[in-house]
């Protein structure tokens, strides 16, 4: 399987498959409420995520671009609210809506300082996003891609972190060494976050 950097012109289409795979997961469902509007919404947000992931990191995909991995480097595992306006982010409280992204602001600052405090000032890289075409999940891309990090990450002698939101993922990434650094139930809804940490 093919691995390749994601190029910015494909942005959309990256974005489209990443809205596809989280449309229900336990982090956005309260955060996107209306099902109607919520595949346009999560399309805008994954995209930014993908811009911010080019800038401070890497876009990772499968050639076909079934699969889409985002990687924040080393250094740049700390991001500001003005890193995140900077790459277009300034709308996400009107896309949103205020009440909600009141609470997802809420448990990001509440998962910024639980990863501060588990890597206590380790480099690393951050695995910001693994999403696989919900219409092809189950063929080995996800694994594909993270073994391709996993491998890179492992020549340079640097750490993956990353954090979850469901037991699942946490069980799957643990296939692939990832330790759980940290488990508690989210600040903002019925769901559980998970730090996870790959070391060298």
């Amino acid at each position: 399987m093919e691995i390749i950097k994601l190029e910015p012109h494909a942005k959309k289409q990256a974005s489209d498959v990443m809205a596809a795979a989280f449309f229900d997961y336990p982090m956005f469902a309260p955060i996107f409420p209306d099902l109607k509007k919520r595949a346009k919404k999560m399309t805008w947000f994954f995209e930014k995520c993908i811009q911010v992931s080019l800038r401070y990191g890497s876009v990772f995909a499968t050639s076909d671009l079934s699969g889409v991995m985002l990687i924040l480097s080393p250094g740049y595992t700390k991001l500001t609210q003005f890193d995140y306006i900077k790459n277009g982010f300034l709308l996400l409280p009107f896309i949103m809506g205020l009440k909600n992204y009141a609470k997802f602001d809420e448990y990001e600052k509440f998962a910024a300082k639980i990863q501060e405090s588990v890597l206590n000032e380790r480099d690393c890289y951050y695995i910001f996003g693994l999403a696989t075409d919900p219409e092809k999940q189950g063929k080995g891309i996800g694994s594909a891609l993270i073994k391709f990090l996993i491998e890179k990450a492992d020549a340079e002698k640097i750490p993956i972190y990353l954090r979850t939101e469901t037991k699942d993922n946490a069980r799957y990434y643990e296939k692939f060494g990832f330790k759980v650094l940290y488990n508690s139930p989210a600040p903002i809804s019925d769901f559980d976050i998970w730090c996870m940490l790959r070391d060298v």
